[in-house]
This record gives structure tokens, sequence and C-alpha cells, in this order.
């Protein structure tokens, strides 16, 4: 706990022993009082992170439910910057597509900071992946000044750009899924070591709903048309049934079939069936309402649920559905090609 030295005594006389057992008795009282003391900080500490955990994991628990990633990435962002009080947060993800690693979501309270990409063979990127803990942004400033290393130069450099005190890798086993910016606390103390534990825990949770996001999304979608499928129908409708008698407000669903779908998978063979597939469900997304839900339920039928659409509205959209396969370029030169008239049957229930 400590070391306590004696000093010579003023009149440079000798020490009796009830001088060392007195001195004995308070060093023993103050261990005491320091034990004390530190069992109920640590219980503090305790009880006040218990309480956020939990918290957080209700917090992430609806979050999980939603398969808008963008809503997803805003929320994380949000749900750190409210228990860390901290003037910018942002959340980098990695992007395949372009080989990236690039801004999702960003909150600030003070000065704006610009959203960036940034290159997965970063330094600094290859260095969290490896170490897989968090990192200040002095340590590298540090190391980029001992070391006078291209490569911590350039993770400094970077640091400064996102505006980060803070780094904290997401890691999915050996990958680096992305990675959470903090900016300097508010005001001007440093951040308590019960906030860095909670963002340690809150990083700890975020990957591990993102990676269920990411396979969740993976599961529910139709590999071939791009459209949700079975799963997510069953779940979506039953949450938008629920919605629509809590609030009083109307539902539609329509069923979509392609007439004689058969026909060109008997004739033709399953590969020009899918070709058939994929021209009608993009005539039928030039046409359906942002908030509508596409989906393929099986083989040629596709249901869309029409949120807050009663009877007449769900007609109309049908409508458009419809006459958009009459109109559309490419069912008409398939339709042509093959000598069979492309069309669909739609019907509809509302409540």
């Amino acid at each position: 706990m400590g070391i306590v030295t004696y000093s010579n005594k003023k009149d440079n006389s000798v020490y009796h022993n009830e001088d060392l057992e007195l001195v004995s008795d308070i060093i023993k009282n103050i261990e005491s009082q320091i034990s004390f003391l530190t069992h109920t900080e640590n219980k503090v500490l305790n009880d006040y992170n218990l309480k956020h955990q939990n918290q957080v994991l209700s917090a992430l628990k609806c979050l999980s439910e939603t398969l808008d990633i963008d809503e997803l990435h805003t929320q994380i962002v949000a749900l750190i910057n409210r228990y860390l009080s901290s003037e910018y947060t942002a959340i980098y993800l990695y992007d395949k597509k372009n080989d990236i690693y690039a801004c999702k979501a960003l909150k600030h309270r003070g000065t704006e900071v610009a959203c960036h990409s940034i290159h997965k063979d970063n330094y600094l990127l290859k260095y969290i992946k490896q170490r897989k803990t968090m990192i200040a942004s002095s340590e590298i400033e540090r190391w980029a000044g001992e070391t006078q290393s291209l490569e911590w130069r350039e993770a400094a450099s970077l640091t400064k750009d996102v505006g980060a005190e803070l780094v904290v890798p997401l890691t999915d086993m050996d990958s680096l899924l992305g990675f959470i910016v903090i900016g300097k606390p508010k005001g001007n103390d440093p951040y308590a070591e019960n906030m860095l534990t909670m963002l340690m825990f809150i990083a700890d949770r975020v990957q591990i709903t993102l990676s269920n996001f990411l396979i969740k999304k993976t599961v529910e979608i139709d590999e071939m048309t791009g459209l949700y499928n079975r799963a997510f129908l069953k779940r979506r409708l039953k949450e938008e049934i629920k919605n629509a008698l809590g609030l009083g407000t109307p539902l539609s669903l329509l069923m979509i079939d392609i007439d004689d779908f058969k026909w060109f998978n008997d004739n033709h063979g399953y590969d020009i069936g899918d070709i058939v597939i994929k021209a009608v469900v993009n005539a039928i997304k030039l046409v359906i309402r942002p908030t509508d839900e596409f989906c393929r339920f099986g083989g040629e039928e596709f249901p869309v649920i029409a949120i807050g659409a009663n009877s007449e509205e769900s007609d109309i959209v049908s409508s458009r559905i419809l006459d958009s396969l009459r109109n559309n370029p490419e069912i008409k030169k398939l339709s042509d090609k093959y000598k069979r008239k492309i069309s669909i049957s739609i019907g509809t229930g509302s409540f």
C-alpha cells in the first residue's frame, strides 16, 4: 500500500519502544481508513458501471432489432456521446467495396470535425487491429516523437485529422470491423476511469451488435434479387401489425405472383426464369413507395407490406405496379424474345 520512512528526532535522541508502538498504531489506522475508502470507491464505481451497463445492453438490444444500418450507426454514436459527454464522437466502419474505412456517423458539441475516408493500410489501423484495445492520441504523438518513424507520424496525423482523443477498435475475431473516435472530454477534466471502463464495455457490445446485424442482414436478404426474404417478412409483418393495432393506423399487404412462371423454367431453364424474375422485380421497384417493404416470399411470389395504406391506397399501389409491368421495355423485350407474355396477378388485404 505504501512505505513509511523515519527521520531523526529534532533533539537527535533515539526512538523508544512506546514511540514506535504509537507510530505503528497510527499507520494501522491510516491503512484501515485507506482500505475502507478504496473499498467504498470501488463499490461506487461498480454500482455506477453496473447501472449504466444494463442501460447500454437494453439500448443496444433495441437497436439490434432494426435493419436500417444508417440508423444503427447514428444511435450507437449518440449512445456513446451520452455516457462520455465528449466534444466529438464518430464511428468508422470498413467499406469493402471501396477498400476504405468510412465515417458512418458523427456527433459533435463544439467545433465541427469533417468526416474522412481512411485507407485500410494506414499504420494506426494495423496497430489497433493487432492490439485490440483503446489507444490515446497522446500515446501516438509520443511514439511519433520518440521513433521519428514515418508510420507513427502518419498515425499521429490521422488522429489529428479525425479529432481523436481516443481511438477504440471494433474487432471481430482477426478482422477490424471499424473503430470509434472519441474527441476531447467536455470541459478540461480528463476522462474518469469509470467512463473509460464504460467506453470499453460499450465498444465490446457495439462490435457484437454490428456483427450480429451483418449476419442478420445477410440471413434476411434474398441473394438473387436483393429483396428481403420470408424470414424478414414474417418478423416485419408481425411488427407492423402490432404498430397498426396500437396506433390505429391502416396497413395493407399485397401478394404479387408471376403468371405461368413455371413455363419459363420448364421450356427455357432456370437461368432464364431467374432473368424474368429480376426483370419483374426491377419494374416493381420503380413504382412502389419508399415506405413499402418489398420482399420475396419464395419462387415467383412477392409480398409488399404497404405501411399506412388503406384499401383504396393499396389499390392505387397495385395499379401503378401493373402499369409499370405493361410499359416496361425490358419486360416487353423478354416477352417478344420468348414469345410469351410476362404478366403478374396481385391480391391485396387491408385493415
